[in-house]
């Protein structure tokens, strides 16, 4: 299981703490789905991953926008690319039920999607926030 560390920081407080409860949240899932726990409880725990996420995308969209950041529409897509996968993952949880199988494939979708996410596209988010502070203001 992958969890969050120090690397993954990408030098904006708020989305660097939302990214660490992120993290918390797929490890309690991956954890929970570990420990046999079906039904409502993993109903709970997508619910709250999904939920968390779109507000977690709109917090860094509104910061990318608010930056102008050049890159926001390719990032945009890569947001509602989680969302759709996410979704389409849930009918296939309600229909087969609690399996083994495909809650550890939803589990190992979030941390590798989380991981590589942060540690590429959010960290250019980073990279443009810090260029734009060290150029001087005209």
């Amino acid at each position: 299981m992958l969890s969050w560390d120090p690397s993954l920081a990408i030098g904006v407080p708020e989305i660097d703490e939302q990214h660490r409860s992120l993290f918390d949240q797929a490890a309690r899932f991956d954890a929970a789905v570990r420990a046999g726990v079906q039904g409502k409880e993993v109903r709970e725990l997508f619910d709250f991953l999904s939920r968390y996420a779109s507000e977690h995308f709109e917090a860094e969209e509104r910061i990318m926008r608010e930056a102008g950041y050049p890159r926001l529409a390719s990032h945009v897509l890569e947001h509602a690319e989680f969302r759709r996968r996410l979704a389409t993952l849930l009918p296939h949880w309600e229909s087969e039920g609690d399996s083994t199988a495909l809650l550890m494939a939803v589990s190992g979708f979030l941390m590798r999607w989380l991981r590589e996410h942060i540690a590429a596209s959010d960290r250019a988010i980073g990279d443009h926030l810090r260029s734009r502070s060290s150029q001087p203001r005209q």
